[in-house]
């Protein structure tokens, strides 16, 4: 059994060294201020209070909240008055697919729910035209934050 459990953490510690998400010349979510504007330029706005950073590249406003200073939530959304349509997000995600590929694993009227490999998540609201890609750790970590902001006086 305890072989086991050593077996499982080193097989942990080395898909986290090895794993695309951790890399710096892919990683998004999980990148902390300066690899952001290295990637999307100087933020256009920065909210303190909120933790987020916003950017504008390429016709999309990219809006990223951190958590311990580094981005776990990232929402795309297009500078024009018009909504993302379903093609692009595709088309989006394949480019920044970091290796994996990504396919549906929800959908309603209204949203898209993507993933890749069991760790990162994209959901694509069809009403409001947005992207956002988070990780599953992220959505917790958000969910701490989100608490704590909230409980900041």
């Amino acid at each position: 059994m305890k072989s086991k459990k050593i077996k499982l953490k080193l097989l942990l510690i080395f898909s986290l060294i090895f794993n695309p998400f951790f890399s710096g010349s892919h990683a998004q979510v999980g990148e902390n201020r300066e690899e952001l504007e290295a990637r999307f330029g100087k933020a256009i706005k920065v909210d303190d209070k909120q933790d987020a950073l916003e950017f504008e590249k390429d016709g999309l406003a990219i809006k990223c909240t951190m958590n311990e200073g580094v981005a776990y939530a990232i929402i795309f959304e297009s500078t024009e008055k018009r909504k993302l349509k379903e093609e692009e997000v595709k088309e989006f995600l394949q480019k920044y697919s970091r290796g994996f590929k990504w396919h549906k694993a929800q959908e309603d009227f209204s949203n898209i729910i993507f993933e890749t490999n069991g760790i990162e998540l994209a959901h694509f609201n069809k009403d409001m035209g947005n992207l956002l890609i988070t990780t599953r750790t992220g959505l917790k970590d958000g969910m701490k934050a989100t608490k704590r902001n909230q409980e900041a006086p």
